[in-house]
């Protein structure tokens, strides 16, 4: 069986920027590939709740799969209701999804990714499986969406997927896995389950490949740049899984719809004539760093090589330089989302941990006071507490 991979496409990235396609562009490239199914590993969007607008252009970008020619089906949900998705899902090449970190929401709140799959879009994966079949073969895809890396080893304990025997068994996840990639707090790869052949993880945005208990594993990276360090510098790219029997070939494509990256840290006036020398489809994303006390003209560069640079500024510590006092990192941040963060700062060093801080948030911003006050409860905090808090 043929599958298609990628991850972390972040729809609505850039809003409003020169930058809010280069995802989709990315991803309808991907789709031009003629592949049995297609798989993600989670963050298809860049917020819990992305605009109209974001949503129907994320359905039109996957609408040429409904209507592509079917060469594999789902036949069977492993603890799955299919009864509950829409038949439009069952056409064409099955798109195979569970939502990330990105898209987590409160207990109760419909995510952009179970949108989706009520739209007829995707099949959406949380603690549950899918079956494939081509002629004879089997493939089944496992899915566990996105939880807070504390939480994920219990939870994957209590739902214990097991590999189904003649089948080419596939563990699709979306976490943040050490030691792939450097956290203090990550979910470590030794409490995967084992006995599956193939691992696909979402979550880290520079692809990697390893092994876990004698089989592959995949990090298929991120679509798009959204954090311009020096692993930025890798080709970003969409993955060609193929399955024999228990084995399976993965061979890797760059987008040629994506951005090139420079990272310049010295001479960079001259560096940035040479760039701007070169001919580009589109205009390259530049991350100049610069020591604290710089003598460069920033604005003037900026207004100079416009037409031909996206360019930002970084200090060598990796804090952000602007002239307007505000990062362009920070102004394409929501309103929710500054607020987002705010409260998690105050609860961080209260009784309230992190996730619950997102939660209460969430709860909040949908106008559900009295689910956000029993939360509140379920921390110590009393409703005569509140009240007191809100006087005046």
């Amino acid at each position: 069986m043929k599958l298609l991979v990628f991850s972390d496409t972040h729809f609505g990235f850039g809003s409003g920027t020169e930058r809010e396609t280069e995802a989709f562009d990315c991803v309808q490239e991907a789709l031009r590939q003629h592949v049995d199914a297609v798989l993600i590993a989670g963050d298809l969007f860049d917020g819990k709740t992305p605009s109209s607008e974001i949503l129907a252009k994320t359905m039109e970008s996957l609408l040429p799969t409904v209507f592509s020619n079917q060469t594999a089906r789902v036949t069977e949900g492993i603890q799955k209701d299919l009864a509950t998705v829409p038949q439009l899902a069952f056409l064409g090449t099955p798109v195979i999804t569970i939502a990330g970190n990105h898209e987590r929401r409160a207990k109760g709140l419909l995510n952009p990714v179970q949108l989706l799959e009520r739209a007829g879009f995707v099949f959406h994966l949380h603690g549950n499986a899918l079956v494939l079949e081509k002629n004879s073969e089997r493939v089944v895809i496992h899915g566990l969406s996105g939880l807070p890396n504390h939480l994920a080893p219990a939870v994957f304990k209590e739902w214990n997927p097991k590999p189904l025997p003649d089948a080419f068994n596939i563990l699709l996840f979306h976490q943040t896995l050490t030691p792939l990639f450097f956290a203090p707090n990550g979910f470590a790869m030794d409490q995967l389950p084992p006995g599956f052949d193939l691992y696909l993880c979402g979550d880290i945005h520079e692809a990697k490949q390893a092994t876990f208990d004698g089989k592959p594993l995949l990090v298929p990276g991120s679509v798009i740049h959204t954090q311009l360090g020096k692993d930025a510098r890798e080709r970003k790219k969409y993955w060609i899984i193929e399955t024999q029997g228990k084995d399976c070939t993965i061979e890797p494509h760059e987008f040629e719809e994506q951005r090139d990256f420079y990272l310049i840290e010295d001479n960079v006036e001259a560096q940035l004539a040479l760039l701007a020398a070169q001919k580009h489809t589109k205009k390259p994303l530049v991350r100049v760093k610069l020591p604290k006390n710089h003598p460069l003209p920033m604005q003037r560069l900026k207004e100079q090589y416009q037409e031909q640079f996206l360019l930002s500024f970084r200090h060598t510590e990796g804090k952000p330089i602007e002239e307007t006092g505000v990062s362009l990192d920070d102004q394409r941040l929501s309103v929710q989302q500054l607020g987002k963060a705010l409260l998690t700062a105050h609860f961080e060093k209260g009784m309230l941990d992190t996730d619950r801080a997102h939660q209460l948030f969430e709860l909040l911003a949908e106008g559900k006071t009295e689910q956000a006050v029993q939360l509140l409860e379920q921390t110590g905090i009393r409703r005569t507490d509140l009240k007191e808090q809100t006087k005046g």
